[in-house]
């Protein structure tokens, strides 16, 4: 199955958090006890570093209900505010039993505060 497109909205300086349900085509939600999860994020493509690295299980990502496939991304108002960038291409991706799955990938935006 292909990752699905989803893009997301950071306002600069505030704190993000969404959460995402995975789930398989029939609706079930799938189980992510042991699972790992990825969202990483370059400015452009071709850049050797990334503007967002985030992972499982405590670095801006956690399982919150493994069994009912919930996990959380969370950014707090001072890493957002010091993101540069204006837009950047993502991959989320989660890994059960050693096998990958981007789920998402899309763009993050940056809302840029008028505040500083």
């Amino acid at each position: 199955m292909a990752a699905g497109a989803h893009n997301f909205k950071i306002e600069q300086g505030a704190t993000f958090n969404n959460t995402i349900t995975y789930k398989d085509a029939n609706g079930a939600a799938i189980n992510l006890t042991g699972a790992s999860i990825t969202l990483k994020a370059k400015d452009n493509r071709s850049d050797a570093d990334f503007v967002i690295d985030l992972s499982s299980p405590n670095n801006g990502i956690v399982i919150t209900n493994a069994s009912g496939g919930i996990f959380t991304i969370s950014i707090p108002a001072a890493t957002t505010a010091t993101y540069k960038f204006n837009r950047a291409d993502y991959d989320l991706d989660i890994t059960i039993s050693n096998v990958v799955t981007r789920l998402l990938s899309g763009q993050i935006q940056i809302i840029k505060s008028v505040s500083g």
